[in-house]
């Protein structure tokens, strides 16, 4: 395999080439919403779980990384992977985001700024 070959997955690996999904962005928006009415306790446990991440994770073009400045830890939960998948908005942002009430709950899922990806 030569060097172009290589750079050319990996580009393509790790999302530098990566187009935004937006279909399947709403496909997912809507089958988390069905999961989140299935079993809200669930979803909610694997939205809200986070772990420790590398730099090639931080590094990435679309993986929605939380940086916690305070303690200097970088972490990733689902949503940052399946927004990683789908791609970022314009801003760099996650497409798909949970809305939560004020009790810290998620009530759904949407598109964010569905017009401009």
């Amino acid at each position: 395999m030569e060097t172009n070959e290589i750079q050319i997955i990996f580009d393509k690996t790790v999302g530098k080439d990566m187009e935004n999904k937006p279909e399947i962005a709403e496909q997912l928006v809507e089958y988390l919403n069905n999961l989140l009415k299935l079993d809200p306790l669930a979803i909610n446990k694997l939205i809200e779980y986070r772990t420790p991440c590398g730099k090639a994770f931080i590094e990435h073009p679309t993986v929605q990384v939380h940086f916690d400045g305070a303690i200097g830890n970088s972490s990733v939960g689902l949503l940052g992977i399946l927004n990683g998948f789908v791609g970022a908005n314009v801003d760099g942002r996650g497409i798909i985001v949970a809305h939560f009430n004020d009790f810290g709950e998620i009530r759904k899922f949407f598109l964010a700024n569905a017009t401009r990806i």
